[in-house]
């Protein structure tokens, strides 16, 4: 073989890797998405998270937390790893040649989105084995009357358990408050991880314990509060100084020390419905804790982590949510990825029976768009913004197509482009139509003269004088869903009472007038109910706590009139499920358990007010439970649990993405490598012809 074919061959062989191999993409962002659920439990190094988010091409975010305006250590520690939701959040953001770094564990508990809604990027999953935790913790709730003696069965869920059942680690010496009141603490290891741990404490039925549960493995410890509240007197703590007054006036017991940081063993708590502190209820929650949390603000529990989140909107029947979203060239970067996450993050909880349309405009009208379907929340994310601002044509387009009583709301920047021209007219037109027309200023430097034009402002950007509110600009995704929960507000005399729930209440809150109208949520228990068929009160068990939705602030006149139902909510039944098992903690004895059919399914004892019921069918909807006090309550299946989770639809999703984007770039070096040999055996061939002709010549 010459010289010249072998580095034909050569440049062959190149182009054929190029083809085989994988392309990756150069020159790109690089974006990191850290999976900060409990099982993968991953957080970004501290050089990492403490650098400008967008320094050297890299942007670092935590499923939809960006870290510019979080720090890292505010970041939530979630119980679902909702990584679908994480990846569509991504999506418009990203542009070919941009590579994503997961890391994750790979066990999402949500539906992932489709392949082709991500352009050509490179994807690397960083994975991280799930690390050691607590599991089921078995322990009443209050400490026992007339005993000294307490047992307590922790479970320690290892990444790899031991062949034979065995834990690698050990629970340490249990760490209790107040100090002197623990006389005796006995640890005893169990086959399958589990420990049983006996208390002494003789006054713990006066005053309660709170404990630290510790549990060291290969020189990690890891820590799990409890608290084991007193055998009476509920007493409440508020981390809010209002709430507190609100509290005392009703004639509560209140832990009143401003000093306090976490609320006293056994307390109650009561508190503003604060997306922020999620991670703050979740632990009370764990611990055992009565916890009651008030808004009359759609917006501020829609926020929320589903698992805290007892209510959802609920519309007048039929009632239709338009919004026109001005998706033009000046809504470009953090206004238009703002205003499109918080449209898409309400048509979630928008119910099924009520119309919802999305009309992004510029300079044409791009087709109407129903973002819970997953085909047009797809689309919706691939729009980018771009032309210019046709407002008048998106209100001309309204006319004669909207449903009776639709609420329209118009998300931008009121920078149009030609301006105004005869917006009063058409205003009109669709309000004698029977539409109302809000508006929500959005971006740096909004026409707040043309959007008053428009309508009134349904948010808290803009203040009487026509001025922007930059303190409220400071959060826009939070002014978005107060503008999208406008159409929700209580009608003027609808929020009688409806009597035959679990207790009465007057017949007339004034507290409950000014509030949104709400339903209970899927997975809890209204509590009470108006002529309008909405949900003020409402319950949900979670972990060994409980916890209360209110929409409204609490008010001493009717929080004492339900001071009689905090002590039934606290000795009510808790629930959990671990696959067909179902465990029930009850200190008023075994309470009555029945499946959907009415079939009753059999209990036994597993310690001090724990139950276990067995054979139940893990695909069941609900089953039905029976407390001593004749409440049958509707037990929903509970929420994919991430130990349960298996990552094959990540891993299938993954390769599939691979493969597309594979397909489209071929691998740079490889190509490069074929041109040069390409060229080289080109001059070698030319070299070797040259050489024959001077070898032919006479001598």
């Amino acid at each position: 073989m010459t010289a010249a074919r072998w580095w034909a061959g050569l440049a062959v062989g190149c182009w054929l890797l190029a083809l085989v191999i994988p392309g990756t993409h150069s020159g790109g962002r690089t974006f990191h998405l850290w999976d900060l659920s409990r099982s993968a439990g991953r957080r970004p190094p501290l050089g990492e998270a403490t650098a400008d988010s967008q320094a050297a091409n890299r942007w670092l975010f935590a499923a939809g937390v960006v870290p510019a305006r979080r720090r890292p250590s505010d970041w939530p520690t979630p119980d679902q790893s909702r990584l679908g939701e994480a990846l569509r959040f991504l999506a418009g953001r990203l542009r070919p040649g941009d590579r994503v770094v997961v890391h994750s564990d790979g066990k999402s508990t949500d539906a992932l989105p489709p392949v082709d809604a991500f352009p050509e990027v490179e994807w690397i999953w960083d994975r991280a084995p799930s690390p050691t935790r607590f599991g089921v913790i078995e322990a009443p709730l209050r400490w026992p009357s007339g005993t000294e003696w307490l047992e307590i069965r922790v479970q320690v869920v290892a990444p790899e358990p031991d062949p034979e059942g065995s834990s690698t680690g050990r629970l340490l010496p249990v760490q209790a408050r107040p100090s002197g009141v623990l006389l005796a603490a006995e640890v005893e290891p169990l086959p399958g991880g589990l420990f049983r741990l006996r208390l002494q404490a003789p006054r713990a039925a006066e005053t309660g314990l709170q404990l630290q549960l510790r549990y060291q493995e290969e020189g990690r410890e890891l820590r799990r509060p409890l608290a084991i509240g007193p055998a009476r007197n509920l007493a409440w703590w508020s981390p809010d100084p209002e709430l507190r007054q609100a509290l005392q006036a009703a004639g509560l017991s209140v832990s009143v020390a401003e000093a306090e940081a976490e609320p006293p063993q056994g307390a109650a708590i009561f508190a503003p419905a604060q997306a922020a502190d999620a991670d703050r209820y979740r632990s009370w929650l764990e611990q055992g804790r009565l916890v009651v949390l008030a808004s009359p603000s759609m917006a501020a529990w829609a926020p929320m982590p589903e698992d805290l989140r007892p209510f959802q909107p609920r519309p007048d029947p039929g009632q239709a949510l338009v919004v026109l979203l001005d998706r033009s060239g000046s809504m470009a970067g953090e206004p238009w990825i703002q205003a499109r996450q918080a449209v898409l993050h309400w048509a979630q909880l928008w119910p099924q029976a009520n119309p919802l349309v999305v009309l992004p405009f510029a300079t044409a009208m791009e087709p109407a768009l129903d973002p819970r379907k997953e085909a047009d929340r797809t689309r919706l994310q691939a729009l980018l913004p771009s032309g210019r601002t046709a407002l008048a044509e998106a209100l001309e387009s309204l006319q004669g197509r909207l449903p009776d009583q639709a609420r329209v709301v118009v998300l931008g920047d009121g920078r149009a482009s030609p301006p105004e021209q005869g917006w009063a007219a058409l205003v009109e037109a669709l309000r004698q139509e029977g539409a109302e027309i809000g508006t929500v200023a959005v971006g740096e430097d909004p026409d707040l003269a043309n959007l008053q034009a428009i309508g009134p402002a349904w948010d808290r950007g803009v203040q009487g004088n026509g001025e922007a509110d930059r303190k409220a600009d400071e959060d826009l995704e939070n002014r978005l869903l107060q503008a999208l929960a406008k159409p929700l507000a209580v009608k003027p005399g609808r929020a009688e009472a409806i009597p035959g729930l679990l207790w009465d209440l007057p017949a007339l809150l004034p507290a409950f007038q000014a509030r949104d109208r709400m339903a209970a949520a899927t997975g809890a228990v209204a509590l009470y109910q108006d002529l309008e068929g909405g949900h003020p009160v409402a319950v949900k068990w979670q972990a060994r706590g409980v916890l209360v939705g209110l929409a409204a602030f609490p008010e001493p006149a009717w929080l004492e009139h339900l001071a009689a139902l905090w002590p039934q909510l606290v000795e009510s039944a808790r629930w959990w499920r671990q696959g067909p098992q179902l465990w029930l903690q009850s200190a008023a004895g075994p309470p009555r358990i029945e499946d959907r059919e009415g079939r009753p399914l059999a209990l036994e004892a597993s310690g001090p007010g724990l139950w276990l019921a067995r054979g139940l069918d893990p695909a069941a909807t609900y089953f039905w439970v029976h407390s001593d006090g004749g409440q049958k309550l509707r037990l929903p299946p509970p929420a994919a649990a991430e130990e349960q989770a298996e990552d094959g639809p990540w891993r299938r999703w993954l390769s599939r993405q691979r493969h597309r984007s594979a397909s489209m770039a071929f691998s740079g070096p490889w190509l490069l490598a074929g041109m040069v040999a390409l060229v080289i055996s080109q001059g070698v061939r030319r070299l070797g012809k040259r050489g024959q002709i001077r070898l032919s010549k006479p001598m």
